[in-house]
């Protein structure tokens, strides 16, 4: 019963600081905020996460596994349009990684070097679990003969680099630029062209 009860503080946090960083930014948030948000003490605030940086990362990765459709990443039912599915599937990572909290997230962690916890962490929960569905995708593509055979633990590195290429600017540099939804269709498209031209049978 502890252990539920431990479960469903910890969510209730999560919550809390997914909806006080989403109105006032990381920079602006306060732990105190989170807790009023949240209706806990300090005490216990602390107790589940000791740092803002940690707690920013943990809401985050827990907001984008709720709101993320595992079903565009992985259905283990036959694979009828590849491509329909690659290109839905770079639309969603680029929706999401070039998000104002997708983006503060990868940035957060870049300036946190010296804390190598919190970037294995994040690590463990989000990227890690979404290059094995994508590796496990592509295995089945080739399975079905839908692309060469190969190591997809290389092509899913190249995929992933494609889908990012016309937008890893606006991440290393802090680049203003409109990410329309007009731009990230056809930089999926030509992402995802690119990679069956390299891989498909």
């Amino acid at each position: 019963m502890a252990k539920v009860r431990s479960e469903v503080t910890r969510l209730a946090i999560l919550q809390a600081a997914a909806q006080v960083f989403k109105i006032s930014g990381f920079e602006s948030t306060t732990m105190d905020a989170i807790r009023d948000q949240a209706q806990v003490s300090k005490a216990t605030l602390y107790g589940y996460f000791p740092s803002k940086e940690e707690l920013f990362v943990e809401s985050l990765l827990y907001e984008a596994e709720a709101e993320f459709d595992r079903n565009l990443l992985f259905n283990p039912r036959e694979i009828p349009e590849l491509k329909s599915h690659l290109v839905a599937l770079a639309q969603n990572m680029i929706r999401f990684a070039y998000s104002p909290n997708g983006l503060a997230i990868r940035r957060l962690l870049i300036a946190s070097a010296k804390n190598p916890e919190l970037g294995q962490r994040c690590y463990e929960h989000g990227p890690q679990k979404g290059k094995a569905e994508m590796r496990a995708l592509l295995q089945q593509a080739i399975n079905e003969g839908q692309l060469k055979p190969h190591d997809p633990t290389i092509s899913e590195c190249h995929l992933r680099a494609l889908i990012e290429a016309e937008f890893v600017d606006i991440l290393h540099f802090g680049l203003n630029l409109p990410l329309t939804e007009e731009w990230i269709q056809a930089a999926s498209q030509r992402a995802i062209s690119s990679f069956l031209t390299l891989y498909a049978s």
